[in-house]
């Protein structure tokens, strides 16, 4: 065999473990990145950012999205005489009485949901409309409201995700 040859071979050689590296990064999202809070656990993306937000226990964002965790304890709820027996879906048809959502409530791969849009005051300080992807759990001492949102003209794009990251969460 010529040294050209030799070369030659090396460089094809070269090239196809990149394009098996290339392939293997793009079957394995390589940038998840789990938050944990208040005994829950989400996988969601490195461009998320934990920040603070009112009445939340959670609240994690990005440029486009958005996810808002709200934990009612049964401590809490049993001291202001509410229920804590209900399902999941009946406690999400009462938090979309009490924000005024008229949505149908869903059940589908394990997850109680229902959808819904508001506007919000934007950045530019102008109204902005967007949509919502609200995910009810029952754990054994509380219920989680996980809010995923973006903008309207986003939600096409996030829906799937929305669900991905819904299904990655986890309780203690």
């Amino acid at each position: 065999m010529f040294k050209s040859d030799k070369v030659v071979i090396f460089i094809i050689l070269f090239f196809v473990i990149g394009i098996i590296i290339g392939c293997a990064c793009l079957l394995f999202d390589s940038n998840e990145k789990v938050f944990s809070k208040d005994g829950m656990s989400i996988t969601l993306t490195e461009d998320f950012v934990e920040n603070k937000y009112y009445g939340f226990n959670a609240y994690y964002d990005t440029e486009e999205a958005q996810v808002y965790i709200m934990k009612e304890s049964f401590e809490l709820l049993k001291e202001n005489e509410q229920p804590t027996d209900i399902s999941d879906k009946e406690y999400a048809e009462i938090m979309m009485k009490t924000q005024n959502i008229d949505s149908d409530i869903s059940e589908k791969d394990g997850l109680t949901y229902f959808y819904y849009e508001k506007d919000v005051l934007g950045y530019a300080e102008e109204y902005v409309k967007n949509s919502y992807y609200a995910v009810v759990f029952k754990t054994d001492d509380a219920y989680w409201l996980f809010q995923f949102a973006c903008k309207k003209e986003l939600f096409a794009q996030y829906e799937d995700k929305f669900t991905e990251w819904a299904k990655s969460v986890e309780f203690e």
